[in-house]
């Protein structure tokens, strides 16, 4: 039998079939979250105007061993439930704030005597949070944990329900669904691996270790189909029975609510070696799900960087699903201490309230022009806390009203490919730091997922980066010479680009394809006969400029002389800066008026440029009218 359909009565196909109850109309929201009951901070946001509260119910510990919430449980044991303790969630916002809408985040993970219950039946697999996709192979997880969702969802809804305009579906790691437990593997894991190897007709083979997955065999890096081929069937099956496991309890919450909410998870971005997360072309298609999202990269969160997402942009859009981005970023007043004895300083963004209003105007424009929901994550407290920082979100909350409809395309010349198929090859890939240099060039990019290259409009894109497809397919290569190899477009190939055929390892495997013998030093390009390839054999050693320069040889639009973080389409360009002065932006056509937003000022008419002068740091978003 098909695990999939042992597990969850679905076949692996079925993520992207049709269910019985309609879905709701997905509608852009801008909400505030927190972990812990912040009034103040909930009120501060209902008097500029937000409504919408996320609030997450949980009966779990998050990594740091503590509470994730001050609510106590409400799942206290197997069919046991304290509703009164769910009601006082919501009844404490709407006293706050009676015109409270909802977005409810239900916490699947665990509670500590059913972790503790599980693992000593089954070693493993108990604790959702650490090893969900263990957890999801236990029958007495699903069952019990199906159960606690059911009951949750009827009751809110009979409840709450005029009240509710969406519900997450949140397990695994951070409740965001990624997988720490690598080769350490239950008994019911294992035999559902063996029923997912037998499904696609692949050889037997035994759950590889935990120092198996971590010890690639070719240079050390890149593990070797020839050799390792179940540590990447491994990491494949893990990436299956999460997403599977989303959407079943998609299906579940479509049985049980209203037709007119939506559903949603968090999903779609790329870790470099969090398993569970990386199948996003499959995860976008199911009909269970109406909207994903993420937090932004922890990697470029900096003042002066890019910030941002780590999503497939163009994937999620094919399917017609919304995105929302946490807004996570530590402000100079957030509260890093979780308890008497702990405290998360080192995770602070921002230093004073320069900073803070610049990478929040930044985070916010970035929402705004990509057509995104957000929500403000006060996390513990203090995130929001000064008037400045309220009249920042109070004006970013006017500009994304205005704009929250706005269909007009991202105005990006350059983009990212990420290969979901080939992430597992290494534990690390160059897209993170490759994302952190493209979002600060001076000019927009995109992020396509490989899929994504069949459907979506390239014919304004001027360079492509490939950091990381390590497997090459002749499915991929026909892609590729009907899409991408045409037009006087730029292809960067990064590293080991088509080094396996999913079968082997051949380093002269690379040159077929970028026209470069593996690691030959520095930049080479080549004209190849419509297109030009440009090989970047160690892309560690990539820099701000020779992106930049890359990017001007393709004939990239530079918004801004210098390499600074932009984010525009034909209607609203933002530009980031750590350090301030007179900049000129320089526009690709003509506009009859620029006005800077958070200011109200006319910076320019009837002009395809004009001169800024920027505080240290800032963000300016300018609104562009014919």
């Amino acid at each position: 039998m098909n695990i999939t359909k042992l597990l969850y009565g679905i076949v692996a196909a079925a993520v992207i079939a049709t269910t019985s109850v309609s879905a709701g109309e997905f509608k852009n929201f801008f909400a505030y979250r927190s972990f812990w009951p912040e009034f103040k901070a909930m009120k501060d946001f209902a008097d500029i105007g937000v409504n919408t509260y996320a609030l997450m119910l949980s009966n779990t510990f998050n990594s740091l061993g503590e509470p994730y919430c001050k609510y106590p449980p409400f799942w206290v044991w197997d069919e046991t439930y304290l509703w009164d303790v769910v009601d006082r969630q919501f009844d404490d916002i709407l006293k706050v704030n009676p015109d409270a809408k909802f977005i409810c985040i239900i916490d699947i993970n665990s509670p500590l005597w059913l972790a503790r219950r599980l693992d000593r039946k089954y070693g493993i697999g108990g604790d959702s949070y650490c090893d969900i996709s263990n957890s999801v192979c236990i029958k007495e997880w699903r069952e019990l944990t199906e159960k606690m969702f059911v009951a949750y969802l009827k009751h809110v809804e009979g409840k709450f329900g005029d009240k509710v305009l969406s519900y997450m579906i949140a397990g695994g790691g951070t409740s965001e669904w990624y997988c720490s437990s690598l080769g350490r593997a239950s008994l019911p894991k294992e035999a559902a691996w063996r029923e997912w190897l037998k499904a696609r007709s692949k050889p037997s083979a035994e759950v590889p270790s935990f120092m198996g997955m971590r010890r690639p065999a070719f240079e050390g890096r890149i593990f070797d189909p020839a050799t390792q081929k179940a540590v990447l069937d491994y990491s494949q099956f893990t990436n299956d029975i999460v997403a599977d496991a989303i959407d079943h309890f998609g299906g579940l919450a479509r049985q049980n609510i209203s037709s007119d909410k939506t559903i949603g998870s968090f999903y779609g971005f790329i870790p470099a070696n969090m398993r569970g997360l990386m199948d996003s072309p499959r995860m976008f298609a199911t009909k269970n799900l109406d909207f994903f999202g993420s937090p932004g990269g922890y990697d470029n969160r900096k003042i002066g960087m890019g910030g941002g997402i780590k999503s497939p942009h163009a994937t999620w859009e094919k399917y017609g699903k919304g995105w929302f981005q946490e807004i996570d970023h530590r402000t100079h007043t957030y509260n890093d201490k979780l308890s008497p004895y702990v405290t998360i300083s080192d995770y602070k963004n921002c230093e004073n309230q320069a900073e803070t209003s610049a990478m929040l105007k930044r985070e916010f424009s970035i929402a705004t022009i990509l057509h995104d929901s957000l929500w403000c994550f006060d996390m513990w407290g203090g995130v929001f806390a000064t008037p400045e920082t309220m009249a920042v979100v109070k004006r970013a909350h006017e500009i994304w009203q205005k704009y929250k409809e706005d269909k007009t395309p991202v105005a990006a010349q350059a983009g990212i490919v990420i290969d979901p198929r080939s992430v597992p090859y290494m534990m690390t890939t160059p897209f993170d730091k490759l994302k952190r240099l493209l979002s600060a060039s001076g000019a927009p990019f995109e992020i396509f997922s490989f899929e994504d290259l069949e459907h979506c409009d390239l014919s304004g894109c001027k360079i492509l980066f490939f950091p990381h497809a390590w497997e090459m397919t002749p499915e991929k290569l026909k892609i590729l010479k009907t899409r991408v190899f045409k037009d006087g477009r730029t292809v960067v190939f990064c590293d080991a680009f088509g080094i396996s055929d999913g079968m082997t390892i051949d380093p002269s495997r690379v040159r077929q394809y970028t026209g470069f013998d593996y690691k030959t030093q520095g930049l080479p390009s080549k004209d190849m006969g419509g297109w030009t390839s440009v090989y970047a054999s160690d892309s560690d050693k990539l820099s701000a400029g020779d992106v930049r320069a890359l990017e001007g040889k393709a004939g990239v639009h530079f918004y801004t002389a210098e390499s600074l973080p932009v984010y525009a389409n034909e209607r609203l360009v933002a530009v980031h800066v750590k350090d301030g002065g007179r900049k000129t932006v320089a526009l690709p056509k003509k506009y009859k008026k620029i006005t800077e937003l958070y200011t109200d000022k006319v910076v320019g008419e009837n002009t395809d440029r004009f001169e800024y002068n920027f505080a240290s740091p800032d963000t300016a978003v300018f609104e562009l009218k014919n």
